[in-house]
């Protein structure tokens, strides 16, 4: 069950990040799935934590992008299929800057683990992630 769960979340993340894509465009510098939902372990509960790294956000700020493709995700077969197998739907996002990360680095102590790549240009997050490992 477990990988049948993942596959599911794996799926609708995937969507999430082809929906940031088109509307942050060449701002979009990383997504990543993380947590319970990446591992397989989440439930009816459960949230999809994503790790999204953005040049900019837009004049909105940081969640708006949410707002503005969440009707397509909720419209969305991959959304349909977590409801149906009573799993959790609610997003977290993490959004932040390339410089935030540079700054913060333990930020990606949690995600170095069970964290799935969906988008990364350059390798930015698996570079950061690499470096983490080693300290």
């Amino acid at each position: 069950m477990t990988e049948e769960i993942q596959n599911l979340y794996l799926n609708y993340a995937s969507l999430i990040a082809d929906k940031l894509e088109e509307n942050l465009q060449n701002d979009l510098v990383s997504v990543l799935l993380f947590g319970s939902a990446a591992r397989g372990e989440a439930g009816e509960g459960s949230d999809i934590d994503i790790l999204i790294v953005a040049e900019k956000f837009g004049k909105e700020g940081r969640f708006e992008v949410f707002n503005t493709i969440e009707k397509d995700l909720k419209a969305s077969e991959e959304y349909r299929e977590l409801k149906k197998n009573k799993l959790g739907t609610l997003i977290s996002p993490v959004p932040l800057t390339p410089y935030e990360v540079e700054k913060n680095p333990s930020i990606l102590l949690d995600i170095v683990t069970d964290g799935i790549m969906l988008y990364d240009v350059d390798d930015f997050i698996i570079n950061k992630m690499e470096s983490q490992k080693k300290t």
